[in-house]
């Protein structure tokens, strides 16, 4: 697995496409909520990255023609379901389409595949952003290379957290939670018993209410809490985030505009280090 080249100066530019796939995003729970055992985490609702095929896709669904996903084809922004082995069953294009033209193709295969559909909505457990699509408007891909450019900073972010942390035994599984629309992971790092008392949260972010463009994160937890009296220095162009919560951040900006790939891994490599190690310090 390697670093892929971002290639588009201001990362800002994408978030049109982002919102766009984080509403064909909301298929996956959507399905999940009604035929996924449910877990007290929401686990059951998460997605995990594909990096071979550009691909997100939920848990696994029980049929009676065997298990399937149901994934989005993030450059393409195709809508489809999958086996086990990750082959297409079938496969729905969404630019063109409405949210509920989606919804209903969706369950017509599922009906097809055995399941039950009767009593299966569209209605999600949370709120998203306002979106034009959520008020009848058509799936649009007005700039088809900012939905590669994402495909790649889900692949370069998946193999940034994968690689910073394998060092950690204790930690979650990584993955892409619909709601909020970031991949993370949960490391672990003390516990009394069974009883976590601290931990390290990581991940990578869309464009969001805090900042316009995706971004790594480094947070920090601990029983009692932590004193952020003197903020550390972090290295790869990293900052503290202090509106709302206090984290570590690293922005798209510091590093799509460096030409050479390796030195956009590097410098992504160091803020993730930097950043896991400040937090560790802070909790000594």
């Amino acid at each position: 697995m390697t670093w892929i080249r971002q290639t588009i100066d201001n990362p800002s530019t994408l978030k049109a496409a982002s919102d766009t796939l984080h509403q064909a995003a909301q298929y996956i729970p959507m399905v999940a909520r009604y035929f996924i055992k449910e877990e007290a985490d929401d686990s059951h609702t998460n997605a995990e990255w594909i990096r071979e095929n550009n691909w997100l896709v939920g848990n696994l669904i029980e049929t009676s023609y065997g298990n399937v996903h149901v994934g989005l084809d993030y450059p393409l922004l195709v809508l489809l379901i999958c086996n086990e082995n990750l082959e297409p069953i079938a496969e729905f294009e969404l630019t063109g389409k409405t949210r509920s033209e989606g919804f209903e193709w969706l369950k017509g295969q599922l009906s097809k595949l055995g399941l039950v559909t009767d009593q299966f909505e569209s209605q999600l457990h949370y709120d998203l952003p306002d979106h034009p699509l959520l008020h009848g408007s058509i799936f649009e891909m007005v700039t088809p290379r900012h939905f590669l450019e994402l495909a790649n900073y889900r692949s370069n972010g998946h193999f940034l957290l994968q690689n910073s942390t394998e060092k950690f035994e204790d930690k979650s599984p990584l993955k892409i939670w619909p709601h909020h629309f970031d991949e993370g992971i949960i490391v672990n790092l003390k516990k009394e018993g069974d009883k976590v008392v601290s931990l390290l949260s990581m991940g990578m972010a869309i464009a969001d209410k805090y900042y316009d463009q995706p971004y790594f994160y480094v947070n920090t937890w601990q029983e009692g809490g932590i004193e952020y009296k003197e903020l550390p220095d972090i290295k790869g162009n990293g900052h503290w985030h202090q509106h709302e919560w206090t984290g570590q951040v690293l922005t798209a900006d510091k590093f799509a505009s460096i030409i050479d790939h390796n030195e956009q891994e590097d410098l992504c490599k160091a803020f993730m280090k930097s950043a896991i190690e400040n937090a560790i310090a802070l909790m000594e």
